[in-house]
């Protein structure tokens, strides 16, 4: 059983940088860089 179903959403264009050797997400709501880990991405 499949438990992640596909979503139909527009394409988004992700601020994706990496900031000393960790991978961070730019969160246009807080304006501020996140660290990525599994329960974000």
């Amino acid at each position: 059983m499949d438990l992640l179903l596909p979503l139909a959403l527009p394409p988004h264009p992700f601020k994706i940088t990496d900031t000393n050797g960790q991978l961070t997400l730019f969160d246009e709501l807080r304006k501020k860089h996140i660290i990525i880990t599994p329960e974000e991405w």
